[in-house]
């Protein structure tokens, strides 16, 4: 059965959507009065609603049935360097992967330095609509390798792409884990200081197996381990 129309609405308590949400709702989608529709707040929080009205200004709509979604049962992080192809892919699938959060990295191989913070969460939540998620990640603004490592955290497990000799695989080490950081680098890795740095800060080197992988398949394969491992096959 297909998903229900889905849109953002910060505010549940006002059952009006404007702006783009209301262009999508009327013009694109051409839906009608009495249409029923789902509307989300990020938060895991939904409402299904019934279309009442639809004006050039707002879509009014009428609440048939509340509930909340808790949130997944392991806190998955997706920290990755900024490539030059793909990211928003990168962002999309990580966002269907269920991630808590991701955080754009510049590092010193890293070719694209832009920061785009508004299209990348823009991504994450069309992302949500379409798959069902009803908690948006945050998407943190870029910032250096050396800012990402050594600001605080609070995470049971970290973990680094690597093709080191002796990198563990990734199942082994997921079994009391319940919030994960996963680091990826760029295209063409990290450097060896960058690696010395990663190390230092409590992150395990773990291998994505014997191939060399492009950075936007490293990261929704490790990605899809830890969310089957800690989501689906219910080890936590």
């Amino acid at each position: 059965m297909p998903l229900m129309h889905r849109f953002f609405l910060p505010d549940l308590g006002s059952l009006r959507l404007a702006g783009d949400e209301a262009h999508h709702c009327r013009d694109v989608f051409r839906l009608r009065s009495e249409d029923e529709i789902e509307v989300f707040d990020g938060c895991g929080n939904v409402v299904r609603c019934r279309i009442e009205a639809l004006s050039k200004r707002e879509v009014r709509l009428a609440a048939l049935e509340r509930r909340h979604a808790p949130p997944l049962p392991c806190r998955i992080t997706l920290a990755v360097a900024v490539i030059r192809k793909n990211f928003e892919f990168i962002i999309q699938k990580a966002t269907e992967l269920g991630v808590n959060g991701i955080m754009p990295l510049i590092t010193e191989r890293t070719i694209v330095r832009a920061d785009k913070t508004p299209r990348w969460t823009e991504i994450a939540l069309e992302a949500c609509k379409q798959c069902g998620n009803n908690w948006l990640p945050l998407v943190t603004p870029a910032q250096s390798l050396e800012e990402f490592l050594g600001a605080p955290s609070h995470f049971d497990l970290r973990l680094v792409a690597a093709l080191h000799p002796g990198a563990k695989p990734v199942k082994s080490l997921l079994r009391s884990a319940r919030s994960v950081c996963v680091l990826i680098g760029p295209e063409g890795d990290f450097t060896p200081a960058e690696y010395a740095a990663i190390g230092a800060a409590g992150f395990t080197p773990v291998t994505l197996g014997p191939l060399v992988l492009r950075a936007d398949t490293a990261a929704i394969y490790a990605l899809s381990v830890v969310h089957h491992e800690l989501v689906v096959h219910g080890v936590v």
